[in-house]
């Protein structure tokens, strides 16, 4: 698939009759992060372009159902624990990919990369990745619920007035210190926090991957439905498919 310029995207916006602040609205970013997008300042990450498509995609067939078909993953790139910086940075620039989970020998996912971990060891190529990746992230199973806890630090620690605003990387946003979330469908997302204090001053972006499918990969998802009964004078064979990691087809 060739990848939009930010000329593609600024014209396409342009025709939908959308603003570069209305489009960031749309799609969870700033309007800062839009306009550096649409002038080839920076070189987004692949995440950031799917918010960016999703969002004008909707826009412009609003009468459409989309489907997760439209934004899924059908092809998912991991890391084992031996490869090196130099390795994990080769699968993502091939792949336009900014997150990379990591795998052992058995499967299951034990950590993640992301392109700020491996660029801050561009003078360690040869380094293992599991000595660099990041083991704060959350494995969690579609539709459970978990909780989101916001804790800031605040000057003089006044934090009377103080929001918290929460996006979910799935279409939801919610506002307060402590919210939960289920995500419907499996995938994997960028969870991010932004704390605003009494006098208007914002944090840093906080954020956590949350990986959302299978406990580990290989291991099914299954919602089967109610019992039901098979009377036949032969024998029925019946078979499933697995749920991947990051995939959101269902079976």
């Amino acid at each position: 698939m060739e990848i939009p310029t930010g000329g593609f995207l600024r014209q396409w916006r342009k025709n939908l009759q959308l603003t570069q602040s209305e489009l960031a609205e749309l799609c969870g970013l700033t309007q800062s992060v839009i306009a550096k997008v649409e002038t080839g300042v920076v070189d987004p990450r692949a995440s950031t372009l799917r918010k960016i498509l999703r969002a004008l995609k909707r826009e412009e067939s609003p009468e459409r159902n989309h489907t997760v078909g439209d934004i899924m993953v059908k092809e998912i790139t991991t890391l084992v624990q031996s490869d090196t910086v130099q390795a994990s940075i080769d699968k993502m620039v091939r792949g336009g990919i900014s997150h990379l989970p990591v795998m052992n020998a058995d499967g299951s996912v034990v950590g993640l990369v992301s392109e700020s971990s491996l660029l801050s060891q561009l003078g360690a190529r040869q380094t293992r990745v599991d000595e660099v990746m990041r083991v704060d992230f959350t494995l969690i199973d579609v539709d459970e619920s978990i909780d989101f806890n916001g804790i800031g630090g605040f000057s003089g620690g006044n934090n009377s007035n103080a929001t918290y605003d929460w996006n979910f990387d799935d279409g939801t946003t919610l506002s307060g210190e402590n919210v939960q979330h289920s995500f419907t469908t499996a995938g994997l997302y960028d969870v991010t926090l932004i704390i605003t204090d009494y006098n208007d001053c914002t944090s840093n972006v906080a954020e956590v991957q949350v990986i959302v499918g299978a406990t580990t990969p290989g291991n099914p998802y299954v919602s089967a439905g109610d019992d039901f009964s098979i009377v036949c004078d032969t024998s029925t064979q019946l078979s499933a498919e697995f749920l991947e990691i990051g995939e959101t087809n269902t079976y």
